[in-house]
């Protein structure tokens, strides 16, 4: 298989008039004997540059392509559009185009689009946000576990008086009917638009009570206490906000950033050793998307996350930051961030549907081990590196096949994925430890076979 990158330059007027023909062409494309995937990718500084990229089973099936009266005619139509020639890279890796992207070489006055601060320990800043004057009231929306774990720490540290708001804890109780009640609760307090919203929770916190800050009254400000390892280092950036419907993971949801997020360790100490071992699961899946030393490390020292998943954290957030931040949208590159999740999420609905449970994390490390298989079977990874991360993922999590027993079903939940196109379930995978790709189209045999080598035993 070859890859092939070609870099387009256009004059601005005319970017519009590219996108169009491409959409028209790409099928065209795609149907082309020997063409295995083809994506484009906007530069997400300049609007005037694309990448196409397209992967061929080798130099004669691309040659025939370059050859054909489709290719003739697609270039007669755009190359009065260029501003620039086009640019080919057939044997630039596809990493190496990830890197390009995820290094920031643009301008240093350039804006995070982020726009929002990240804290760690730093009870004084949070002390003078919370106190300013500014703010006509505080509320805090917190769940049954976070009031009675985890509330005290943060009365301890701060004066200003507060009014709290808790609703059930579980990720079976992230949906409308519960933001009803957080609404009617809220109107009860006489909330108003100048209150100031802090979510001291878990990922169900942030992503519901966010949620609900976010489009009460048109929105009120509100800052995120991530209180669990899992939601310090996933849930807190990106400005992802949503709730489940009929068991779907996030189908109502918005991105909207936080004012702040603020980390504490010291909420850790809350957890029991399986909340803590669920938080590794987006840990190992940043490594594996783009950290490949860590993993390494990792995979090398079996009590490594155990002894350092507190110095983890920040370089796993850092991780995320630089991804969120070059793409806060989702249309692009941040997708890679999506990787174990197309599957994991399926099987964290069927756990809900069944109401059994089954953590997020653990959802998401038997995601992994399938859609690290399936980037194997699109001859993305090599077959010593899935043997790799299938054998560490369960050293952590442990085997349960169960999980995997109903894989039409599973499929059928992937249909309803947010990332779908065009009816086509989309997955992001890996090209080698430490590098990810996005937006590929798997046939189903493939999503079943990868379930299978799941379920089989070491």
């Amino acid at each position: 298989m070859i890859k092939r990158i070609v870099r387009l330059c256009f004059k601005e007027e005319f970017t519009d008039d590219f996108e169009a023909i491409f959409t028209k062409s790409k099928s065209e494309i795609r149907a082309s004997k020997g063409c295995l995937h083809l994506e484009l990718c906007k530069d997400l500084y300049d609007k005037r540059i694309y990448f196409t990229i397209s992967f061929w089973e080798n130099e004669d099936a691309l040659q025939m392509y370059r050859n054909s009266e489709l290719f003739v005619e697609t270039w007669a139509s755009t190359k009065k559009l260029f501003e620039e020639k086009p640019m080919a890279f057939s044997l630039l890796p596809f990493q190496q185009l990830n890197q390009m992207i995820l290094t920031d070489t643009k301008p240093k006055n350039y804006i995070s689009a982020a726009q929002y601060q990240v804290h760690f320990e730093d009870w004084d800043t949070l002390r003078s946000i919370i106190e300013d004057p500014i703010y006509s009231q505080v509320l805090v929306i917190a769940d049954e576990n976070t009031e009675k774990l985890c509330l005290h720490i943060l009365f301890e540290n701060i004066a200003r008086q507060v009014r709290v708001l808790t609703f059930p804890a579980g990720e079976k109780h992230k949906n409308l009917m519960t933001c009803h009640m957080i609404f009617e609760k809220m109107l009860q307090k006489n909330i108003d638009r100048n209150c100031l919203v802090v979510l001291l929770g878990g990922g169900v916190v942030g992503d519901m009570g966010g949620f609900c800050s976010a489009t009460f009254k048109r929105g009120l400000p509100f800052i995120y206490l991530p209180t669990t390892l899992l939601s310090q280092v996933d849930a807190s950036i990106g400005g992802k906000l949503g709730v489940d419907v009929n068991g779907i993971k996030n189908v109502a949801g918005i991105f909207q950033n936080p004012k702040n997020v603020f980390v504490f360790t010291e909420f850790l100490q809350t957890l029991p050793e399986i909340h803590i071992r669920n938080g590794f699961a987006e840990m190992i899946k940043h490594w594996l998307i783009a950290d490949r030393e860590t993993f390494d490390t990792a995979h090398a020292h079996r009590d490594f996350i155990y002894k350092n998943y507190k110095n983890c954290i920040e370089s796993s957030l850092q991780i995320k930051l630089n991804i969120t931040e070059k793409d806060p949208k989702e249309k692009g590159i941040r997708k890679i961030l999506n990787f174990g999740h197309t599957i994991g999420h399926a099987i964290e609905s069927l756990s809900i549907l069944k109401s059994e449970d089954l953590l997020h994390g653990e959802a998401i490390a038997i995601g992994m081990i399938c859609e690290s298989y399936i980037s194997y079977r699109m001859n993305l990874l090599s077959e010593e590196e899935i043997f790799k991360i299938r054998e560490y993922i369960i050293s952590i999590f442990g085997h349960h096949p169960k999980w995997v027993n109903d894989p039409a079903f599973l499929v059928e939940l992937m249909y309803h994925d947010k990332k779908n196109r065009n009816g086509k379930i989309q997955f992001s995978l890996l090209e080698g430890i430490g590098y990810a790709v996005y937006n590929w189209e798997i046939p189903e045999d493939i999503i079943y076979e990868s379930l299978y080598f799941y379920k089989q035993k070491l």
